[in-house]
């Protein structure tokens, strides 16, 4: 069974446009069976991915020209089995829009701190809980900055993606 899921930012230019297409590249390579979205708080539906997030894709082999933004909807977040934002202003709009989906909402720097640890188990919520004091949770926005601001961001997402594996491979319904 496909895992679904769902990656959430402002504009859906930006960050999760490039979480998306790592998430899903990542997984193929693996061998690990999912749909990754992505959606933003946002979004004007149909709108060309940011250019600089493009070029940072294509670095890493992945050509993402045809993505377009998709503003985001309860269906979404219905249909989504793990959603991952961007930064927690995005939490607080998924709040507002479909409550139930908090149970499997955290932020991308959330879930590679929770795959960072031992053992890494299946997420029930109550991540705040579990951070350590002054963690920050956010992921920087590079809209508005120079390509560098673009750069930035996608290596830190890079950085992110073997813990954020190890906090999915807990998720899957085969390691539960």
């Amino acid at each position: 069974m496909t895992f679904s899921i769902l990656t959430v930012c402002t504009g859906n230019v930006c960050r999760s446009p490039y979480i998306q297409y790592r998430l899903a590249g990542e997984a193929f390579s693996r061998g690990i069976d999912v749909e990754v979205r992505s959606a933003g708080t946002h979004a004007v539906n149909g709108n060309p991915y940011h250019e600089f997030t493009l070029d940072q894709l294509q670095l890493r082999g992945i050509d993402a020209r045809a993505g377009r933004s998709s503003h985001l909807g309860v269906q979404q977040l219905r249909s989504a089995q793990l959603i991952l934002v961007a930064s927690r202003s995005h939490i607080t709009h998924i709040a507002r829009l479909y409550a139930p989906s908090l149970r499997h909402t955290l932020t991308l720097k959330q879930a590679a701190y929770l795959g960072s640890k031992d053992p890494v188990g299946a997420y029930t919520g109550g991540i705040q809980q579990q951070l350590p004091p002054g963690f920050e949770s956010d992921l920087a926005d590079p809209i508005g900055q120079p390509a560098e601001a673009f750069a930035s961001m996608a290596n830190d997402v890079d950085a992110l993606m073997p813990s954020v594996f190890r906090f999915l491979s807990a998720q899957l319904p085969s390691a539960t």
